[in-house]
């Protein structure tokens, strides 16, 4: 990469965001959802693709 941008690699490392973040809890309902992607997904394949992405729905 330094030779197609003809630049300089650095040392060390960079780090975007160096902060302790806390969970934060989102309330929404699956007609939101739906409406917002403009899908009907059923409840259990909201709940399924949450978990598989890592996030907990309440259900789980």
């Amino acid at each position: 990469m330094q030779n197609l941008v003809m630049g300089q690699v650095a040392s060390g490392m960079v780090i975007g965001r160096d902060e302790d973040v806390q969970p934060t809890t989102v309330t929404i309902d699956l007609a939101r959802i739906n409406h917002v992607l403009g899908t009907e997904l059923s409840l259990d394949t909201v709940s399924d693709i949450f978990k598989t992405i890592g996030l907990s729905n309440g259900r789980c």
